[in-house]
């Protein structure tokens, strides 16, 4: 019998083809084909799971490690690694975008919300009436004119400020809203 050599390329075009016995056959015979071969600063989901979604970060020693979403929904930072590249899939721009925003609006960033960067502490933002937009090629976030998430990072949310105001203008905004005279109000502490 006489050898025959084919490339990876040419079994999974003969697999989109072939009818389920092929695919099946050759899924079989050439399983090294069929295995995801995971690429740097792409996100992947995990096959038949709604929640993980991570993006795959590379290789730190022996571990394969990423940051993103676990498989409750959780965002993780490099603390996950990939153990077996072939139950994963590439995930869509509209699935990621879909992902960080919710994300996004969990943790708090909406308009008059100020932020920093960790390493950027002296660049402070406060956030308009603007959307969120995804970044697909820089693989960024960002809430108007401002990246909240850098492709790693997620931008430091700063506490506001409060404000003090005096006894008796407190004692007209209560009373305004339960609809009474500010004489009528007694403050017992």
């Amino acid at each position: 019998m006489e050898n025959y050599k084919i490339t990876k390329e040419q079994i999974l075009a003969i697999e989109k083809v072939g009818g389920a016995d092929v695919s099946l056959y050759l899924k079989e015979t050439f399983p090294e084909a069929f295995k995801t071969e995971l690429e740097v600063g792409k996100w992947y989901k995990m096959k038949g799971d709604t929640h993980f979604l991570c993006n795959f970060n590379g290789n730190i020693g022996n571990n394969v490690n990423s940051y993103g979403f676990n498989l409750v929904g959780e965002w993780m930072d490099n603390s996950m690694y990939f153990h077996n590249s072939d139950t994963y899939v590439e995930a869509t721009p509209e699935e990621v975008e879909s992902a960080l925003i919710n994300e996004a609006k969990k943790r708090g960033y909406k308009e008059g919300v100020t932020i920093t960067w960790k390493n950027k502490p002296k660049l402070i933002y406060t956030l308009g009436d603007d959307e969120f937009d995804y970044l697909i090629s820089k693989n960024v976030l960002v809430f108007g004119n401002y990246g909240i998430f850098d492709g790693e990072q997620w931008a430091q949310i700063l506490p506001k400020e409060k404000t003090v105001i005096p006894m008796a203008k407190a004692l007209k905004i209560i009373a305004k809203k339960m609809k009474v005279s500010p004489e009528n109000i007694e403050i017992q502490f």
